[in-house]
């Protein structure tokens, strides 16, 4: 058929012509959105009406205003040289209370959104320019956050009311994150009994969540010759329930692996760990974190960083920026369904049999933003 065109419309304004794209509401209202999908001669139109509103959050928050720099970089070694090159890079989306993005600049024009299917969004560079032997090219973003220190408020008394708080009736995140997915075995049997041996008559969720995090603290050890490997494999949450050592991932993995089998929505999250980047001099590394964002009663989805093992729902000030919520990147380059995921980094062609040699890079940066301005008990 025909190439379809879109236009997307936000109370009278038109916001893009593409099939997908990113909006932060920013104010309380009521807002109608339309889509109009047209092939050239026909046109179909949507209505849908989004309500946004302020409500009572459990979270206590210290604000921070600063700039991250994400980079990747492609060498060419040879031989010969890349053409049609094209790089995706994972960046930050708004996600109130705990992060909020404020504006993005790629360091070049001809760039695109694209969301993969877990609704993360990823930056498509476009380069016109051949890449010869010996070159190197850079694409990057800057993005203005205002992220969060954060802790919940009134825990001890938030635990007792939500003794009898329970799930809405036909949440759909209790289908989809509470089953199983890749390395996330929570079908195992050593993941099964285990978390029903630990939780024994407990109904509640967030007890449930605070005994699964203070098993899974105490049984793991912190693998550091596995952190040291560039490429190291995922394991499946019943693999390392084995081996009682992992890293951030493993850590991620296994927890939330509990979590499902216990009947708690959770989902794995990746990102930018900016704490751990304000102890580097040039404040800037080359290797991401994982972490787990559970959903409880009284609280919605909450992030819990369980490789630092504070305390559970203690106070954060680890300030984590998420890129990446879902299993995008547990699923390796060939899958089933290629297209169901974009991986970060470059793609690219080339003239000739031989595969030319090439080096790619990542670099974390934090701007404007000092380790004494986090305010520490």
């Amino acid at each position: 058929g025909d190439d379809l065109s879109y236009s997307w419309i936000i109370d009278n304004n038109q916001y893009s012509n593409k099939e997908s794209f990113s909006y932060y509401f920013d104010k309380q209202g009521e807002y109608e959105v339309i889509l109009v999908v047209s092939d050239g001669e026909d046109s179909s139109e949507a209505t849908s009406t989004v309500q946004v509103a302020e409500i009572d959050l459990p979270v206590h928050a210290i604000q921070h205003d600063f700039t991250v720099e994400i980079e990747y970089t492609l060498i060419n070694n040879g031989p010969g040289s890349l053409r049609d090159i094209e790089c995706f890079m994972r960046i930050p989306q708004t996600y109130y209370p705990f992060q909020i993005i404020n504006n993005y600049t790629p360091s070049i024009l001809n760039t695109d959104e694209v969301f993969d299917k877990n609704w993360n969004l990823l930056i498509h560079f476009q380069f016109e320019d051949e890449l010869f032997e010996g070159e190197s090219l850079t694409a990057s973003v800057e993005t203005d956050v205002t992220l969060y220190e954060f802790n919940y408020e009134d825990i001890e008394i938030r635990s007792i009311e939500s003794s009898n708080l329970s799930y809405d009736e036909g949440d759909e995140d209790l289908k989809i994150y509470t089953t199983d997915d890749l390395f996330i075995d929570s079908d195992n049997p050593k993941i099964y009994n285990t978390a029903k041996s630990l939780i024994k008559d407990e109904t509640r969720p967030i007890e449930i969540a605070k005994i699964l995090y203070n098993y899974v603290v105490r049984n793991l050890y912190y693998d550091f010759p596995r952190a040291e490997e560039e490429d190291y494999e995922f394991l499946y949450a019943s693999e390392i329930l084995e081996r009682r050592k992992g890293v951030c991932a493993d850590y991620a993995i296994l927890y939330t692996a509990l979590l499902r089998s216990a009947g708690i929505p959770a989902r794995l999250a990746a990102g930018i760990p900016v704490y751990t980047i304000l102890f580097e001099e040039e404040k800037e590394i080359d290797v991401g974190h994982a972490w787990v964002e559970v959903k409880l009663p009284g609280y919605g989805w909450i992030p819990i960083d369980i490789t630092v093992e504070d305390n559970f729902m203690s106070e954060n000030y680890y300030l984590d920026i998420t890129t990446e919520k879902g299993p995008g990147y547990l699923y390796k380059n060939t899958t089933m369904d290629p297209w169901s995921y974009y991986y970060d980094g470059f793609f690219f062609s080339w003239d000739g049999t031989e595969i030319p040699e090439i080096e790619q890079e990542f670099y974390f940066r934090v701007i404007n933003l000092d380790l004494e301005d986090i305010i520490l008990d």
